[in-house]
């Protein structure tokens, strides 16, 4: 006997199931059965669009390989058109192949993941995945729910892009990405109300009284369509999640090194590469003659003295890229004479090369990690070179820097605005433990090298001899680095950090007046204090100045440093390692963590920030939890009313389909009233049958008949559904 021939329900024909394998590969059809294809090829279109754009928001960002994205690209409009050729089919071969190169990419994204230490590493193996997935899915598009979900999911890679730290000009890309992604959101929703106007008109060609009513289909059937404006609210709102919720890198797009004479052009000074010269900044002999200019730092010269302050305005000086955010050391001063800071380097000849290859002043016991710093200078600055310490390779236009011995490093180019430079420095992060256990092996005599660092003039008044003394006494070690710290908790704790500090007298030693007489001051006087003591018992220590690492940018992931960053802080030299940062005024502590911090998410960093400003007291609590009770059921009262007011617009026949699709159940258009009613009664029990009566006898007079209706008894049935 011949075998029967079946009718596929996407249009081709099937043998009959004659085993267990062919019955268990038509129940897999059935399930992957396209049932409502998408044949709208605009919507496809715009979908592609919004996908190519966030793939090319990763590829701007840097945050994805050049020629794998490049790929990507071209495959993406292949898959694309396949898709809608092949919407009305199961697919089944193709969605095989699909599933297992799904699971490679996966096996793959794992493998390239095993033995990462930290999350921004594991950011280019993410990208890579998002991007393959995204082409893979493109091959198997054929209902809207599945471009839906490849629209979603692009999100993700825009997401990354942004958190990567891009170039500032991405946004213009990411812009059109958030623009088109609404453009099509709102397409969606048109191709959706159009299938429903549709089926409408369908069954209204069914009955007698269609032609005379088509106004009441419109009415019944269509439905508002969202405004662009609340889609892309919404969109926002969930990119703005999405971005938060990923861990910030401000490296991800470094490239090379860039390097770059200011605007004025390549200039070599004749004369000294010492701070200052004819710049701003300060005299070349530091006496400071020069009227307070909010946008300068008198720190920046050969000579500070703590007792000047001026508040500084918040002017851009630099734009910074870098991995690391750390403190900007400027210029490091030995010399403590009545007061005021001075250099004794001998001033060293300049060093050629591209890069400008530096000595690492490390032991090998130091733990240390590269940190690459761009910097852009937005005004003039002093002939210095910025850079966390300790630098170990710069980079400049003019292929030369002049390293001096106290660790300050000086150019003779003019540093004017466009001016760009980079460089690496080896940053130690060796762990504090181990800093505390190194042994005090200078206490008795200093190294003839270390001499400089523990000098002090008479003018010391002897109460800040003894206050270090008895600090010494109650550290925890007596190791340098636990004495460093003592003093700097003594400090935190018992000075107030503020620029309306009282002037420090003439005749007065700054270290000694902000100690015992006005205990409060800003980073200069209280930088030194910490100098003076830790000299006084011993220690080599030194006054450095420069600049807190600034205010990141979130989306160009730089860091903006202005005049008012300036900063001063010391440097301790622990014996086998080499010169440590601290600052006792608890401004730059965070980022002289030799642990370091984990990457910076803002969710994360929002959620803190609430915690930190919780109320302790329980009854509070309890009436904030109330209160959400209260707003959480007016909300659900007038969520309630807006959607049935939304089913009394579309009509009480619509409002009734919509009910049942809510509940899982979709009649076939196709349907009578009385058999969508007769479907309802097997499938949802529960419902109201004298009110699903009712508004069938109201459908099928309003089709079948010519009579008036009143909605008003249909209206109060579906009210009570």
């Amino acid at each position: 006997m011949a075998a029967t021939v079946t009718e596929d329900p996407s249009g081709g024909t099937t043998a009959p199931p004659t085993s267990a394998g062919r019955r268990a590969l038509a129940m897999v059809a059935e399930v992957n059965r396209t049932k409502r294809p998408e044949h709208d090829i605009v919507l496809r279109c715009l979908i592609l669009g919004t996908v190519v754009l966030g793939v090319l928001a990763v590829v701007a960002a840097g945050a994805a390989p050049l020629l794998e994205t490049l790929l990507v690209l071209l495959l993406l409009p292949v898959g694309f058109i396949w898709s809608h050729r092949q919407r009305r089919s199961s697919n089944l071969t193709a969605k095989g192949i699909i599933s297992v190169l799904v699971i490679l990419v996966l096996w793959r994204f794992f493998g390239d993941v095993r033995g990462i230490g930290n999350v921004d590493d594991a950011r280019l193996p993410l990208t890579v995945m998002f991007l393959e997935i995204q082409v893979l899915h493109a091959f198997d598009l054929p209902q809207r729910r599945d471009l839906m979900f490849t629209l979603t999911s692009s999100l993700a890679l825009v997401a990354l892009a942004l958190a990567g730290g891009p170039p500032t000009w991405v946004a213009v890309v990411v812009a059109a990405y958030v623009v088109l992604l609404a453009v099509s959101l709102n397409r969606c929703q048109r191709s959706v109300d159009a299938e429903w106007v549709e089926g409408a008109e369908r069954a209204l060609r069914a009955g007698p009284g269609a032609a005379a009513r088509p106004d009441e289909a419109a009415s019944s059937w269509s439905r508002l369509v969202p405004p662009i404006g609340l889609q892309l609210t919404a969109i926002v709102l969930l990119a703005g999640l999405v971005f938060a919720s990923v861990p910030l890198r401000s490296d991800a797009s470094l490239g090379g090194l860039p390097i770059s004479f200011g605007a004025s052009g390549p200039q070599t000074p004749e004369g000294s590469s010492r701070v200052g010269g004819d710049l701003p900044f300060g005299d070349s002999d530091g006496e400071g003659a020069r009227e307070f200019d909010p946008v300068e730092y008198f720190g920046f010269a050969e000579r500070v003295d703590p007792r000047a302050v001026g508040e500084l305005s918040d002017t851009p000086i630099l734009q910074v890229r870098t991995n690391r955010p750390r403190p900007l050391r400027g210029v490091v001063f030995d010399l403590y004479d009545d007061g005021v800071w001075g250099r004794s380097a001998e001033e060293p000849a300049p060093v050629q090369g591209l890069p400008v290859r530096l000595d690492a002043p490390r032991s090998s016991l130091s733990e240390t990690t590269r940190v690459t710093q761009t910097i852009e200078l937005l005004r003039p600055t002093p002939n210095l070179i910025f850079s966390a310490a300790d630098p170990v390779e710069v980079w400049t236009a003019a292929q030369s820097a002049t390293p001096w011995d106290d660790g300050t490093v000086t150019t003779l180019i003019e540093m004017d605005v466009g001016t760009i430079y980079s460089v690496v420095s080896e940053v130690d992060v060796t762990a504090r433990e181990q800093l505390r256990s190194q042994p005090f092996d200078y206490a008795a005599s200093v190294p003839t090298a270390l001499d400089r660092w523990t000098q002090l003039p008479d003018t010391v008044p002897q109460r800040v001899h003894d206050l270090a003394a008895q600090l010494m006494a109650s550290a925890p070690r007596q190791t340098p680095y636990s004495i460093a710290e003592t003093m700097q908790d003594y400090i935190g704790e018992e000075i107030r950090y503020s620029l309306d500090g009282p002037i420090t007298p003439e005749d007065a030693d700054p270290a000694d007046h902000i100690l015992f007489d006005s205990q409060v001051g800003w980073c200069e006087p209280i930088a030194t204090s910490m100098v003076v003591m830790l000299r006084s018992v011993g220690i080599p220590a030194r006054f450095v100045t420069g600049f807190q690492p600034g205010e990141r940018q979130i989306l160009s992931g730089q860091y903006i440093v202005r005049a008012s960053n300036a900063h001063a802080w010391v440097e301790v030299f622990v014996p086998n390692h080499g010169w440590v940062a601290f600052d006792p005024t608890g401004v730059t502590t965070p980022v002289l963590d030799p642990e370091g911090d984990g990457a910076q998410i803002l969710l994360a960093d929002l959620a803190r920030w609430v915690g930190e400003r919780l109320p302790d007291d329980p009854v509070t609590y309890v009436w904030i939890i109330g209160g959400l009770l209260v707003l959480g059921a007016a909300a659900r009262t007038l969520r309630e009313r807006l959607r049935r007011a939304a089913l009394r617009r579309a009509g009480p026949w619509a409002g009734l389909v919509a009910r049942l699709r809510s509940d899982g159940l979709d009649p076939p258009e196709s349907d009578t009233p009385a058999e969508v009613a007769e479907r309802a009664q097997r499938a949802l029990p529960h419902l109201d049958q004298d009110a699903l009566a009712q508004l069938v006898r109201y459908e099928e007079t309003r089709r079948y008949t010519t009579d008036e209706v009143d909605r008003t008894e249909a209206d109060r049935a579906l009210s009570r559904l």
